[in-house]
Protein backbone atom coordinates (compact mmCIF):
# COMPACT_ATOMS: atom_id res chain seq x y z
CA UNK A 1 0.00 0.00 0.00
CA UNK A 2 1.45 3.35 -1.05
CA UNK A 3 1.34 6.32 1.27
CA UNK A 4 -1.21 8.99 0.46
CA UNK A 5 -0.80 12.69 1.06
CA UNK A 6 -3.05 14.31 3.64
CA UNK A 7 -3.11 18.04 4.26
CA UNK A 8 -3.37 19.01 7.91
CA UNK A 9 -2.75 22.40 9.48
CA UNK A 10 -1.57 23.59 12.91
CA UNK A 11 -4.50 24.51 15.14
CA UNK A 12 -4.59 27.49 17.46
CA UNK A 13 -8.28 27.13 18.29
CA UNK A 14 -8.67 25.10 21.49
CA UNK A 15 -11.45 24.52 23.97
CA UNK A 16 -15.08 23.44 23.54
CA UNK A 17 -16.43 26.71 22.16
CA UNK A 18 -13.60 27.21 19.68
CA UNK A 19 -13.76 23.58 18.58
CA UNK A 20 -17.45 24.00 17.79
CA UNK A 21 -16.72 27.13 15.79
CA UNK A 22 -13.97 25.27 13.95
CA UNK A 23 -16.39 22.51 12.92
CA UNK A 24 -18.90 25.07 11.72
CA UNK A 25 -16.21 26.50 9.46
CA UNK A 26 -15.65 23.11 7.81
CA UNK A 27 -12.70 21.74 9.83
CA UNK A 28 -12.28 18.83 12.23
CA UNK A 29 -10.27 19.39 15.44
CA UNK A 30 -7.49 16.79 15.57
CA UNK A 31 -4.28 15.82 17.31
CA UNK A 32 -1.03 14.40 15.94
CA UNK A 33 1.30 12.40 18.18
CA UNK A 34 3.87 9.62 18.06
CA UNK A 35 7.21 8.38 19.27
CA UNK A 36 9.08 11.21 17.53
CA UNK A 37 6.39 13.89 17.90
CA UNK A 38 5.09 15.65 20.96
CA UNK A 39 1.28 15.93 20.78
CA UNK A 40 0.37 18.73 18.40
CA UNK A 41 -3.10 20.25 17.95
CA UNK A 42 -4.00 20.21 14.26
CA UNK A 43 -7.04 20.55 12.03
CA UNK A 44 -8.17 19.08 8.72
CA UNK A 45 -10.93 20.01 6.30
CA UNK A 46 -13.95 17.74 6.68
CA UNK A 47 -14.26 17.32 2.91
CA UNK A 48 -10.58 16.38 2.55
CA UNK A 49 -10.80 13.74 5.26
CA UNK A 50 -14.00 12.18 3.94
CA UNK A 51 -12.64 12.09 0.38
CA UNK A 52 -9.42 10.48 1.60
CA UNK A 53 -11.26 7.81 3.59
CA UNK A 54 -13.40 6.99 0.56
CA UNK A 55 -10.37 6.76 -1.73
CA UNK A 56 -7.76 5.15 0.52
CA UNK A 57 -9.66 3.43 3.34
CA UNK A 58 -9.35 3.69 7.10
CA UNK A 59 -6.05 1.76 7.32
CA UNK A 60 -4.05 3.84 4.84
CA UNK A 61 -0.68 5.37 5.71
CA UNK A 62 -0.55 9.13 5.10
CA UNK A 63 2.32 11.54 4.59
CA UNK A 64 1.72 14.79 6.46
CA UNK A 65 3.73 17.94 6.98
CA UNK A 66 3.17 20.74 9.45
CA UNK A 67 4.90 23.38 7.39
CA UNK A 68 8.35 22.72 8.80
CA UNK A 69 9.32 20.80 5.70
CA UNK A 70 9.64 17.54 7.62
CA UNK A 71 7.18 14.82 6.63
CA UNK A 72 5.71 12.19 8.93
CA UNK A 73 4.07 8.85 8.19
CA UNK A 74 0.82 8.66 10.14
CA UNK A 75 -2.29 6.53 10.41
CA UNK A 76 -5.80 7.34 11.62
CA UNK A 77 -5.71 5.95 15.14
CA UNK A 78 -9.15 7.03 16.31
CA UNK A 79 -12.20 8.91 15.04
CA UNK A 80 -14.79 10.26 17.48
CA UNK A 81 -18.37 10.70 16.27
CA UNK A 82 -21.35 12.58 17.62
CA UNK A 83 -23.61 9.85 19.07
CA UNK A 84 -26.77 11.47 17.68
CA UNK A 85 -25.83 13.22 14.43
CA UNK A 86 -22.91 10.88 13.61
CA UNK A 87 -20.80 13.92 12.66
CA UNK A 88 -17.03 13.58 13.04
CA UNK A 89 -16.03 15.39 16.22
CA UNK A 90 -12.30 14.67 16.57
CA UNK A 91 -9.50 12.66 14.95
CA UNK A 92 -6.32 11.17 16.41
CA UNK A 93 -3.41 10.84 13.95
CA UNK A 94 -0.56 8.64 15.11
CA UNK A 95 2.95 8.67 13.69
CA UNK A 96 4.19 5.20 12.71
CA UNK A 97 7.45 3.64 11.59
CA UNK A 98 7.35 1.93 8.20
CA UNK A 99 9.90 -0.61 9.43
CA UNK A 100 8.08 -1.68 12.62
CA UNK A 101 5.02 -3.90 12.75
CA UNK A 102 1.88 -2.74 14.54
CA UNK A 103 -1.48 -4.17 15.49
CA UNK A 104 -4.48 -3.08 13.46
CA UNK A 105 -8.16 -3.89 13.04
CA UNK A 106 -9.32 -4.83 9.55
CA UNK A 107 -13.04 -4.77 8.67
CA UNK A 108 -14.87 -7.71 7.08
CA UNK A 109 -16.49 -7.09 3.69
CA UNK A 110 -19.20 -9.50 2.55
CA UNK A 111 -19.23 -10.57 -1.12
CA UNK A 112 -22.29 -12.29 -2.57
CA UNK A 113 -24.87 -10.96 -0.13
CA UNK A 114 -27.57 -10.62 -2.81
CA UNK A 115 -27.40 -14.31 -3.78
CA UNK A 116 -27.80 -15.52 -0.20
CA UNK A 117 -30.70 -13.20 0.52
CA UNK A 118 -32.42 -14.05 -2.78
CA UNK A 119 -32.38 -17.71 -1.65
CA UNK A 120 -34.25 -16.68 1.48
CA UNK A 121 -31.33 -17.15 3.86
CA UNK A 122 -29.76 -14.75 6.35
CA UNK A 123 -26.14 -13.65 6.72
CA UNK A 124 -25.10 -13.41 10.35
CA UNK A 125 -21.96 -11.29 10.68
CA UNK A 126 -20.70 -12.49 14.03
CA UNK A 127 -17.61 -10.28 14.15
CA UNK A 128 -17.15 -7.35 11.77
CA UNK A 129 -13.39 -6.88 12.27
CA UNK A 130 -10.35 -9.10 12.77
CA UNK A 131 -7.09 -8.09 14.44
CA UNK A 132 -3.80 -8.45 12.58
CA UNK A 133 -0.15 -7.47 12.94
CA UNK A 134 1.96 -6.21 10.05
CA UNK A 135 3.90 -3.22 8.76
CA UNK A 136 1.66 -0.14 8.56
CA UNK A 137 1.88 0.05 4.76
CA UNK A 138 0.87 -3.63 4.47
CA UNK A 139 -2.37 -3.25 6.43
CA UNK A 140 -5.29 -4.41 4.25
CA UNK A 141 -8.18 -2.05 3.68
CA UNK A 142 -10.62 -4.92 4.29
CA UNK A 143 -10.89 -8.70 4.12
CA UNK A 144 -13.40 -10.03 1.58
CA UNK A 145 -15.52 -13.00 2.65
CA UNK A 146 -17.27 -14.59 -0.36
CA UNK A 147 -20.53 -16.24 0.72
CA UNK A 148 -21.58 -17.31 -2.78
CA UNK A 149 -22.61 -20.95 -2.76
CA UNK A 150 -22.98 -21.12 1.02
CA UNK A 151 -26.15 -22.59 2.52
CA UNK A 152 -27.95 -22.85 5.82
CA UNK A 153 -25.54 -23.83 8.60
CA UNK A 154 -22.34 -22.96 6.72
CA UNK A 155 -19.78 -20.93 8.67
CA UNK A 156 -16.60 -19.03 7.80
CA UNK A 157 -13.92 -19.01 10.50
CA UNK A 158 -11.28 -16.32 10.94
CA UNK A 159 -8.59 -18.81 9.95
CA UNK A 160 -10.35 -19.41 6.62
CA UNK A 161 -10.02 -15.80 5.49
CA UNK A 162 -7.54 -15.21 2.67
CA UNK A 163 -4.79 -13.29 4.48
CA UNK A 164 -1.56 -12.15 2.76
CA UNK A 165 1.67 -13.85 3.80
CA UNK A 166 3.09 -10.59 5.18
CA UNK A 167 0.13 -10.18 7.56
CA UNK A 168 -0.24 -12.14 10.81
CA UNK A 169 -3.72 -12.97 12.08
CA UNK A 170 -4.13 -12.26 15.81
CA UNK A 171 -7.82 -13.12 16.09
CA UNK A 172 -8.44 -16.73 17.14
CA UNK A 173 -8.48 -18.68 13.84
CA UNK A 174 -11.33 -20.84 15.17
CA UNK A 175 -13.55 -17.84 15.87
CA UNK A 176 -16.64 -17.69 13.66
CA UNK A 177 -16.87 -14.64 11.41
CA UNK A 178 -19.93 -15.32 9.25
CA UNK A 179 -22.72 -17.89 9.52
CA UNK A 180 -25.58 -18.56 7.12
CA UNK A 181 -28.98 -19.44 8.54
CA UNK A 182 -32.61 -19.69 7.51
CA UNK A 183 -35.00 -17.05 8.85
CA UNK A 184 -36.87 -18.10 11.96
CA UNK A 185 -40.33 -19.32 11.07
CA UNK A 186 -43.27 -17.42 12.57
CA UNK A 187 -45.56 -19.82 14.43
CA UNK A 188 -49.20 -19.09 13.67
CA UNK A 189 -51.80 -20.17 16.27
CA UNK A 190 -54.01 -23.05 15.14
CA UNK A 191 -57.76 -22.56 14.81
CA UNK A 192 -59.38 -22.54 18.20
CA UNK A 193 -56.24 -21.68 20.18
CA UNK A 194 -57.24 -18.01 20.56
CA UNK A 195 -60.70 -19.02 21.71
CA UNK A 196 -59.26 -21.50 24.22
CA UNK A 197 -56.93 -18.80 25.57
CA UNK A 198 -59.82 -16.36 25.98
CA UNK A 199 -61.88 -19.04 27.74
CA UNK A 200 -58.98 -19.79 30.11
CA UNK A 201 -58.61 -16.09 30.93
CA UNK A 202 -62.35 -15.79 31.64
CA UNK A 203 -62.26 -18.85 33.92
CA UNK A 204 -59.32 -17.42 35.83
CA UNK A 205 -61.08 -14.10 36.28
CA UNK A 206 -64.26 -15.79 37.54
CA UNK A 207 -62.26 -17.87 40.01
CA UNK A 208 -60.63 -14.74 41.47
CA UNK A 209 -64.08 -13.16 41.96
CA UNK A 210 -65.43 -16.14 43.93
Amino acid sequence: MKSAILKIEPREEKGGGRAKSLRQSGYIPSVLYGKDIKPVSVKIKISDFRDSLKKNGRNAVYNVSLGSGKEYSVVVHDVQYDPIKNDIMHIDFQQVSLTETRKAEVPIRIIGRERIESDGNMINLIIDIVEVECLPQDTPEAFDVDVNGMKDGDTVLAGQINIPANVTLLTDPDEAVVKISEPRATVEPEDGEDADADSFADDAANTENV
